[in-house]
């Protein structure tokens, strides 16, 4: 006599499976999107929060120089004033002196300090020799940033400029990251300024 067999779970098993793939289907890209939405805030507050670091440091002379100038070395020098988070300074791009071994993303973002500044005429380099003893590092009027998507999945579709008038534009990523503050041609053509 044949021993019995207990009843197959494969039915079950593919049940359950079928049913874990629907919910997937219906709650991980609204979680997904949740979660790019707080990521493209939290970088839309990180550039502003750069533009009010800059406003400080000037305001309050930071690096003690006795000339009210900008900061425009890196990212990360803010750091050194305690005037950005370190996270944000992390995620410097190319820092002067990189706190870490390689930039690590701050809320899907990577940091960097703009080189000149386009929509003036003739355009304008932002690190110029205001002290010296500094060296090319501060501007007495100008400076400007980007934040742009460090890629991968889920990565934010934005990249934020910002300038000394704290005007903030945005781009989908659909050009190069700039090394240049946009000429106005430019910023009428492919940028968007956002409240």
């Amino acid at each position: 006599m044949e021993p019995k067999r207990p009843g197959s779970i494969a039915p079950f098993l593919w049940a359950m499976l079928a049913l874990m793939l629907i919910a997937a289907w219906h709650f991980v890209p609204p979680m997904l999107r949740s979660h790019r939405a707080a990521n493209e805030r939290a970088g839309r507050e990180a550039i502003h929060g750069l533009a009010s670091a800059e406003a400080d440091y000037r305001g309050n002379d930071r690096d003690g120089n006795g000339i009210h100038d900008f900061w425009t070395g890196d990212v990360s020098g803010l750091y050194a004033y305690g005037l950005i988070p370190r996270e944000v300074a992390e995620a410097d791009a190319a820092p002067l002196v990189p706190l870490v071994p390689h930039p690590i993303p701050y809320k899907g973002h990577y940091f960097r300090v703009l080189v000149a500044d386009d929509y003036e005429t003739p355009p304008l380099t932002y690190r110029q020799v205001t002290d010296p003893k500094s060296g090319a590092v501060h501007n007495l009027g100008h400076f400007g940033f980007v934040i742009y998507p460090a890629g991968g999945f889920n990565a934010p579709k934005y990249m934020w400029i910002v300038n000394e008038n704290n005007t903030s534009m945005r781009n989908p990523m659909t050009a190069p990251i700039p090394t240049n503050f946009p000429s106005d041609n430019q910023l009428k053509s492919f940028w968007s300024k956002v409240q």
